[in-house]
């Protein structure tokens, strides 16, 4: 018997769910390095702004990916805009409450920026993808399309 193993990737996850579980990741691995003391390693107290940045970044590349296989790209562009604001606001929130020190005074309002301007590129590619994608498929359906139909002709004539 043979099983037919389907992809993560070809499965539409939607926007929140992402944002739900990098979220939740997130604000565990912030935690724990609160409780655990990262203040005092070397990243001293801007540790949370790295793991927030390190999960934002994830969060791009995942949710870019995962819009190859949705349905209604606009609406998923939608949400996955929301979704990104949401985890960016609240992420820097969270690593301010924790750290003490707002992402002004870290320089983290530039690798804000600059993960935003990463994520909106990662998601025009993925839609320039996507397009592509659909644009391929119509014509090898087409093509398809035209050698049944000479087929027909053939087998008819004969």
């Amino acid at each position: 018997m043979e099983t037919k193993t389907e992809s993560i990737f070809s499965k539409e996850i939607s926007p929140f769910k992402q944002l739900t579980m990098i979220g939740g990741i997130l604000l565990a691995a912030i935690l724990l390095a609160a409780v655990a003391g990262a203040a005092d390693t070397p990243f001293g107290p801007e540790y949370p702004y790295i793991l927030s940045t390190a999960f934002m970044m994830c969060f791009a590349i995942f949710n870019s990916m995962f819009s190859l296989s949705t349905n209604n790209l606009n609406r998923y562009w939608t949400n996955s805009m929301l979704c990104y604001i949401i985890l960016m606001v609240g992420s820097a929130l969270v690593s301010y409450l924790v750290s003490g020190i707002s992402p002004m005074e870290t320089g983290y309002k530039l690798v804000y920026m600059a993960l935003t301007i990463g994520y909106v590129v990662f998601m025009g590619i993925a839609g320039v993808m996507k397009r592509l994608m659909g644009f391929f498929d119509r014509e090898q359906e087409r093509k398809l399309a035209g050698k049944d139909r000479r087929r027909r002709r053939k087998r008819r004539k004969n």
